[in-house]
């Protein structure tokens, strides 16, 4: 349908009566009409190879799953789809007007609502956690049940890899191309090193009909929260992808944009509500290919260029080298409760940056409990009894392997108060290959008890550690010593803490070509 087509089927009713502040955004497959508190999102019939909306009958099916499929995550914005005809039908008419076109029926954003790259450029560290926990929640109740057995299987992932690879050497030549074949070369031996990984996910249940398209440009804030729209409906083998396939859009879409702590506020807070740990391995794999999308699609034209968004040059670079600069190494938390470990990973996880694992966290989910269910449990007796603690630190040594072998650092936030207990992650970290380093919060006794006590009375937190906990953990605590065998770090949390200059002080220990033992002491 061309523009002039549109015109005139506006101006004949299809949509009713328009407002005086009407206007028509086109994308490279939409028209979205905007007219007072409504939207009509009329797709176009196009044939791009990758969806084809050439017929009456595609369209009117694209229109009813992108209905279905948002209404998963934004059941507001989503309200109908509606027949476009070239005549309202007339009262009493014996026969309507012939149906010319569907459309979604949609509430308008209000002004003011970001969206796209207003939205990159005033995303909060507390919405990115928001998104992560509200992500994990929805890919939790998605059947893991597969409509087609070759969706999300390896064959099936490297062909829309290569796909978007050879649409892109369509679109650009010279330098362009050069950055085109290095990303070939990157996905092609990463997809190589992943093909029993991608199998092994897809046996797993970690394929399931996802959102398809996460991206800032389809993320909107209404109402002091984040909210996903426009579901990719035009062909279900893109989005029964890996979960972690779809976290991978996002992450890139900040990462791109310089903004990797926020990546990783989204990323450790999906990681909470999933335990999906193991699918880190894929990550680099996914970013490269969800920046090679974000290339291809921008590559289709003008309709995509935009003021804040990443140029085609930084993504075929990004796609070619995702992740740049980060390596793996393990960060062993030690100190008793109210030490205030917790909270100082936590700020720390988004700046090194690093995937934050909490004790608590994992815990829970290994009794089958949220993270902040209460158990009542006395000291050392329920699941906080010592086989429990044992199963518990041996499932954090097999994440923090998971992680580094994944290439990425990881933050152990447990109160590690023995020897033996810091003994195994750093073991892990050099069975991993990479470096570990212990850093040890502390602060004096009525402190301790002071934190302890405001926690529990707030109960916002995991931990379940009270007053009687604290005191046992004094008697059985062994401070970190010049004998770790790897480098230690003690913060005196009383203080004002620098994080920052602590970030400064980590980075080049975790990747440092010797080992040291000197205690460095930080306010």
């Amino acid at each position: 349908m061309s523009r002039t087509r549109l015109d005139a089927l506006l101006a004949g009713g299809a949509c009713g009566p328009l407002a005086g502040d009407c206007r028509i955004i086109e994308t490279h497959v939409s028209w979205v009409v905007l007219s007072g508190a409504l939207a009509w999102k009329i797709k176009k019939p196009v044939n791009l190879g990758f969806l084809d909306f050439s017929s009456l009958a595609a369209r009117r099916h694209a229109c009813e799953e992108e209905l279905r499929l948002n209404r998963r995550l934004a059941p507001d914005l989503y309200l109908d789809v509606v027949e476009l005809r070239a005549q309202p039908p007339a009262s009493g008419a014996d026969r309507p007007e012939p149906i010319v076109e569907y459309a979604v029926k949609m509430r308008r954003f209000p002004d003011g609502a970001a969206v796209g790259s207003a939205l990159a450029a005033s995303l909060t560290a507390a919405e990115a956690v928001q998104l992560g926990g509200l992500i994990g929640g929805f890919h939790g109740t998605l059947p893991r049940d597969l409509p087609f057995r070759e969706w999300g299987s390896a064959d099936a992932t490297w062909a829309a890899i290569d796909s978007s690879l050879l649409q892109m050497s369509g679109l650009v030549a010279g330098g362009m191309q050069e950055r085109v074949n290095r990303c070939r070369s990157f996905l092609g031996s990463e997809f190589a090193r992943r093909r029993g990984f991608i199998t092994e996910r897809q046996r797993s249940g970690a394929v399931r009909e996802c959102h398809g398209d996460l991206h800032l440009g389809n993320l909107v804030r209404l109402e002091g929260r984040i909210v996903p729209f426009d579901a990719l409906e035009f062909d279900p083998a893109l989005r029964w992808i890996d979960v972690m396939n779809e976290v991978a859009f996002l992450l890139m879409d900040l990462d791109v944009r310089a903004r990797r702590d926020l990546a990783f506020h989204f990323l450790n807070s999906w990681l909470d509500a999933t335990g999906d740990f193991a699918g880190l391995a894929g990550l680099r794999l996914y970013l490269a290919y969800r920046a090679l999308v974000r290339a291809k699609v921008g590559g289709l034209g003008p309709l995509h260029a935009g003021a804040g968004n990443p140029d085609l040059a930084t993504l075929l670079d990004y796609a070619a080298a995702p992740l740049a600069g980060m390596g793996a190494g393990v960060v062993v938390m030690s100190g008793i409760s109210g030490s205030g470990k917790s909270w100082l990973a936590g700020r720390l996880a988004p700046l090194l940056p690093a995937v934050h694992i909490r004790s608590d966290v994992e815990r829970k989910r290994l009794a089958g409990l949220a993270p902040l269910a209460r158990t009542g449990s006395a000291p050392q007796a329920g699941i906080y009894a010592p086989a429990v603690s044992s199963r518990v630190y041996a499932h954090l040594a097999g994440l923090a392997g998971t992680v580094a072998a994944a290439g990425l650092p990881v933050i152990l936030d447990a109160t590690n108060l023995r020897r033996a207990d810091r003994g195994a992650f750093i073991a892990a970290a050099r069975q991993a290959g990479v470096r570990a380093l212990v850093l040890s919060c502390t602060a004096d006794a009525a402190t301790l008890e002071a934190r302890v006590r405001q926690r529990a009375q707030e109960a916002r937190d995991p931990s379940e550690a009270g007053v009687e906990v604290l005191r046992g953990q004094l008697q059985q605590y062994e401070p970190p010593g010049d004998d770790e065998g790897c480098p230690r770090i003690l913060v005196d949390t009383k203080a004002p803490t620098d994080v920052a200059a602590l970030v400064r002080r980590i980075s080049p220990l975790l990747h440092a070509a010797h080992e040291g033992t000197t205690p460095t002491v930080l306010p």
